[in-house]
């Protein structure tokens, strides 16, 4: 939705300088154009429409911007770089152009870079605690966890700071809390992961402390209680979150992950199946029901058909550039029984320019020597939390 209200706010802006200049120029009806094309959706409609308006008005960065973020939607990070960095030739200290190149860096995976605008970003705009949460994102999606826990601390003293200034006005005040709910969840989850279990619980539990009815930040509480193998409070505090959010698909998938965890299978699939339902653009959707399909340990599940068309699916809309969806895609043909495949693209997924921890890129060449020897993978949720957490989390 912003990014149509930001076409909009373009071209209306483009048609009104028109006026009492003869009418408006091939730009602006181009833009115009655009913004009707992303109303309804079509992206690659409103990429299109939005090139014809940079070839005739090629100096305009704006217009590369525009371009960048219908790109982006559509799947297309490539060419979305590419037009982020041509609006930061013309405007290289534009915030906004830096911004969504990074989202684009993270869409491709390429952690460096997306740090590297974040960075730039942090010096034009000093005090800005949502880039310093983004930059702990990209640095938890590329396991660098110490690092990841630096900047979630940072950010929740600098949100709690930022909205203290507004107290006396509620809706500020309840948006300070759930920013730092938000966050505290992030850190519990860098901190889980890091192996800090006591500290991983305690900022878990001052998440759901500050913001007691959202969705996300039990689901995250959960994960930390499934990774302490605390099964208990882990399927609790997941079912707690779908009750929250019963249509949020980050919410969905981390219940499937815990139940299926504890050899929830069908429970599982449910969550998959509807987090597929709400989202069926998703690769990580996509990827996650494909690796039930492919790996679960319950036989009435599996599925080899479903989970090669599902993964296929996923390495589609992640233009086979994303290790998890084409490991799926491995584990798929595995149980389908096409060893040769599964060997093949199980290389392939080792092969992707994406940091692995050790005991992933160990579980991965686990697979692959299972798929050599002619064996399927099994295990179900023992290999999916790489899916489960390869959505990029937007700050």
């Amino acid at each position: 939705m912003r990014f149509v209200i930001e076409i909009a706010a373009v071209a209306f802006a483009a048609i009104l300088a028109s006026c009492g200049a003869g009418g408006p120029k091939p730009s602006q009806i181009a833009l115009a154009q655009a913004r009707a094309a992303a109303g309804r959706g079509d992206y690659n409609a409103a990429a299109g429409d939005l090139a014809s308006a940079i070839a005739a008005d090629p100096g305009n960065p704006d217009l590369y911007y525009q371009q960048g973020r219908a790109f982006l939607p559509a799947g297309d990070s490539g060419r979305a770089v590419a037009d982020f960095d041509q609006a930061l030739k013309i405007d290289p200290n534009d915030t906004d152009y830096l911004w969504y190149r990074s989202l684009a860096y993270l869409s491709e995976r390429k952690f460096d870079l997306a740090i590297a605008d974040l960075n730039r970003m942090d010096s034009l705009e000093r005090g800005n605690y949502r880039i310093i949460a983004q930059r702990g994102i990209v640095y938890f999606m590329s396991c660098d966890y110490p690092k990841a826990i630096d900047d979630f601390n940072q950010t929740i003293g600098s949100a709690s700071t930022y909205w203290s200034r507004d107290i006396e006005i509620t809706s500020r005040r309840q948006q300070g809390r759930e920013d730092s709910a938000h966050y505290l969840a992030l850190l519990a989850l860098a901190q889980a992961a890091n192996g800090n279990l006591t500290e991983a619980i305690a900022s878990a539990n001052r998440a759901t402390e500050q913001d007691p009815k959202n969705g996300i930040v039990f689901a995250a509480r959960a994960a930390v209680y499934m990774i302490a193998n605390d099964r208990t409070r882990a399927l609790a505090d997941a079912d707690r979150a779908v009750s929250f959010a019963p249509n949020d698909v980050d919410v969905l998938r981390a219940h499937a992950l815990i139940n299926g965890t504890f050899d929830g299978d069908q429970v599982a699939r449910f969550d998959l199946e509807r987090a597929l339902q709400i989202d069926p653009e998703s690769a990580v959707n996509n990827a996650a029901l494909a690796w039930l399909f492919a790996t679960s340990t319950n036989k009435s599940i599996r599925n080899g058909t479903n989970a090669i068309k599902y993964a296929k699916r996923a390495c589609e809309l992640s233009h086979w550039k994303a290790a998890y969806a084409i490991d799926a895609l491995a584990a798929a043909y595995a149980e389908d029984g096409d060893f040769a495949s599964a060997a093949k693209y199980q290389q392939q997924a080792i092969s992707v320019a994406d940091p692995h921890p050790a005991v992933q890129l160990a579980r991965e060449h686990d697979a692959l020597a299972l798929y050599q020897s002619r064996k399927p993978f099994r295990g179900g949720f023992a290999g999916i939390e790489q899916i489960i957490i390869a959505a990029p989390m937007p700050a």
